[in-house]
């Protein structure tokens, strides 16, 4: 092309206002430039596409001497409107493929098409034929979705980043103040910029409508905006002139992808969008079954992804999808609009049940600290059907089956037994009758109540629990009632009798033993009570079911019990074994009462070894904790430490000032600062390695429990040092003895002698 010509092709349109953020952006599509012939800028409506590509095609131009060509094809609806809008822009007499190929010809030129989406397939046939045909040109292209064709490289764009950098700078925030002073060059958020910042994380940073909100800066304060927001299609629409009809509004641009949807994708956007915290893919096939089971649910999710109306969440072990609000939004208005917004808010309830039915069931397994992963995904979810089994026209008793699973997979290990407990006031008071899931639910109230305000605050209506129970045959509620009372009372042969009645039961219903815990305090109970036999007999049976399935939660659960019970007997290296293992092996969870109970366990070791320094930081480091979770320092059902006792011991043992400075540093630090500083102070020095060749053959467990042997523990002792069950360090020893070619732990005890401890003396010298 002459110059001449190049002069006459369709340049980008000028930026009419600043350009923020994006910088990387820019950066990374110019590479992806650098190396492919076409590149396709990907993503919803508002995002930033089209102005994204213009600053990449002027900050791009010096690289394509023979001109940079912008068409936007959002006036076409057909293959011809887009080869005619193609040929405009072009400056091409002929309004035909041929033509244009024989106008780009081997130049260098940069074409860049906004807008592809309404007419994909043509988009995608004509860049196909002139990358074919066209050797030096490169295609830029904006849509939201990609083409699917071998040559296309797709870079997807999502939404600015709100949350601001160790700078203090959040892209979202500025943009938002940028096009405010646009307006009014006065504009200073000044102290509503935290106001501002949750105003884009409400928007998910879209650019459209972080930039539409600012605008009606002029009219509204930031708090207006803000409190406005509640119905954002209303706020959000533009008054210029000049902008397209599909950009004129949030709610138009939205509109938009609507009707380029199938029917099919538009069905399964309005009933998706009523699960505000996102979905899975098994949530998306169940809403696509509803339909018509013949529905490929995963080709409408990809068809949906491909279109920018939901995206896949990044760096999670399951996929997972969400939508922005604005699209949910929409989503959730046409879903009115068509009539179907009480099936899908039905079906929200039905996967929330299903799913935690299905996760309570898989408690016991190694997947369990997952379910409380993915508990934390779905809590969204769970609430929004929870507000409609509460709300005006609600059904209460469906609030039921979503409430009472999660009293130990989810409420109790994460620390919200207060929430639940409102909650079932809730729907308690909503709802009367005495069948099973109402029952249970009367008893997980009491339970929960029972464990703050002590049993005598709950004795009465469990009493009446029990005798409704029984008259109507749940004997799953009676016994619970038995293992809730046992837990909750004080230590004595009552207790244990009530406790052994619902173990037995329990035996063949793991589920109520997992929402009650009475196997583990009946175990410590019979300890206390000097039933050691009894006692030994539970924990290993404890412990077998926790190594055989992998589950984790009962074994810290019984660790800390272990600790307390250590402490009682003055050995405390020992207790702080014990709870700082459970602790470890709690570490990834919230932190709850049981979390900050194992703390005080620890301090109340240390002050039994002289560390009383240690020992008072631990006490603020669990009032912290007890601080976050929202509870008073109370009895949960469990043995707990004599705090004040040890307590004044530390008093009594260092002057108040060091106390306090001691204390308040515990108190002042986050409840995961301080269970790290409590873990990383009891990093034991591990002991000397045998050299190579040397410790014939045996595991690192192995090794440990050799040595356990040759001082002279039991296999019991063993089981107990390494909390596991005394099965299991029975297999190991005879392993052990297989291995080495032994017949008795006398004999053990002599190889540990002259091959272990030889090789640590002579690595000492």
């Amino acid at each position: 092309m002459t110059s001449d010509t190049v002069a006459s092709l369709t340049p980008p349109p000028a930026e009419v206002s600043s350009f923020v953020g994006r910088r990387d952006e820019v950066a990374e599509i110019r590479a992806l430039l650098g190396s492919s012939r076409l590149v396709t800028v990907c993503g919803p409506g508002g995002v930033g596409k089209t102005r994204l590509a213009i600053r990449v095609a002027v900050e791009a131009r010096r690289a394509f001497p023979d001109g940079v060509c912008f068409v936007d094809l959002s006036a076409s609806g057909t293959p011809e409107q887009t080869i005619e809008l193609l040929s405009v822009a072009l400056r091409v007499g002929d309004a035909s493929l041929d033509a244009v190929v024989r106008r780009i010809g081997e130049h260098r030129i940069l074409l860049v098409i906004d807008n592809c989406e309404q007419v994909i397939d043509a988009c995608a046939a004509i860049a196909e034929t002139i990358i074919a045909r066209c050797g030096n040109v490169v295609l830029l292209t904006t849509s939201r979705e990609p083409f699917a064709i071998d040559a296309e490289r797709i870079y997807p764009v999502t939404p600015l980043r709100v949350e601001a950098d160790d700078t203090g700078a959040s892209p979202a925030v500025d943009l938002f103040v940028s096009r405010a002073r646009a307006l009014d060059p006065g504009f200073d958020p000044g102290e509503d910029l935290s106001i501002v910042l949750e105003i884009c994380g409400r928007l998910d940073g879209l650019p459209l409508a972080i930039e539409l909100a600012a605008a009606r800066t002029r009219i509204l304060s930031i708090a207006d905006i803000l409190h406005r927001l509640k119905e954002p299609f209303r706020l959000l629409g533009s008054a210029k002139r000049i902008q397209s009809a599909r950009q004129r509004t949030l709610y138009a641009s939205i509109e938009w992808s609507y009707e380029l949807c199938t029917e099919d994708e538009r069905r399964l956007w309005r009933y998706l969008a009523v699960f505000p915290g996102g979905f899975d893919i098994a949530a998306a096939e169940t809403v696509a079954a509803s339909s018509d089971g013949r529905v490929d649910a995963l080709e409408l999710l990809r068809a949906l992804v491909d279109k920018s109306i939901i995206s896949k969440a990044p760096g999670l072990p399951h996929t997972r999808y969400s939508m922005l609000f604005a699209i949910r939004e929409f989503g959730i208005e046409q879903a009115r609009a068509e009539g179907e917004i009480e099936a899908a808010e039905q079906l929200l309830s039905e996967w929330c049940t299903a799913f935690l039915d299905t996760a309570e069931r898989d408690w016991f397994s190694p997947r369990q600290f997952d379910w409380i992963a993915r508990h934390e995904l779905e809590m969204p979810n769970i609430r929004a059907a929870l507000d409609l089994a509460l709300g005006p026209g609600g059904d209460p008793d469906r609030a039921f089956g979503l409430l009472i699973p999660m009293w130990r997979v989810f409420w109790l290990a994460r620390g919200r037994a207060r929430d639940l407990e409102r909650l079932l006031d809730r729907a308690l008071s909503a709802t009367t009758g005495a069948h099973p899931l109402r029952l249970s639910a009367r008893l997980l109230h009491g339970y929960i109540v029972g464990s703050r305000l002590g049993l005598d605050a709950v004795a009465d209506e469990l009493r009446r629990l029990t005798i409704e129970a029984e008259a109507v045959g749940d004997e799953w509620t009676a016994r619970s009632v038995d293992a809730g009372v046992g837990v909750l009372m004080p230590d004595g042969p009552a207790a244990a009798e009530l406790l052994e009645r619902a173990v037995a039961y329990g035996a063949q219903n793991l589920l109520m033993l997992t929402r009650t815990g009475a196997h583990i305090r009946l175990a410590l109970l019979h300890d206390r009570l000097g039933n050691t036999e009894r006692a030994s007999e539970l924990r290993d049976t404890i412990l077998s079911r926790s190594e055989q399935t992998g589950e984790m939660y009962d074994r810290a659960y019984l660790l800390f019990g272990l600790a307390v019970d250590a402490i009682e007997r003055n050995d405390a290296e020992e207790a702080v074994h014990f709870a700082t293992t459970s602790l470890r092996m709690r570490r990834q969870l919230s932190p709850s009462a049981l979390t900050a109970h194992t703390v005080e366990a620890v301090a109340a070791a240390y002050v039994d070894t002289g560390r009383v320094a240690d020992a008072s930081r631990c006490i603020g480091i669990a009032d912290s904790i007890w601080s976050a979770i929202g509870m008073r320092r109370d009895d949960i059902g469990l043995p707990t430490t004599p705090r004040d006792t040890y307590e004044r011991r530390i008093r009594n043992a260092l002057p108040e000032h060091d106390f306090a400075a001691e204390y308040d540093k515990g108190r002042a630090s986050s409840p995961a600062a301080g269970l790290d500083w409590v873990l990383a102070a009891d990093v034991a020095t591990p002991a000397a390695a045998p050299i190579a060749d040397a410790d014939g053959g045996l595991t690192k467990r192995e090794l440990e429990v050799a040595r356990l042997v040759a001082a002279g523990r039991s296999n019991k002792e063993v089981a107990t040092t390494l909390v596991v069950a005394v099965r299991t360090a029975e297999g190991h020893v005879q392993r052990i003895l297989s291995k080495l070619g032994l017949t008795s732990r006398v004999q053990l005890a002599g190889w540990v002698r002259d091959h272990l401890d030889t090789e640590r003396r002579t690595g000492d010298r």
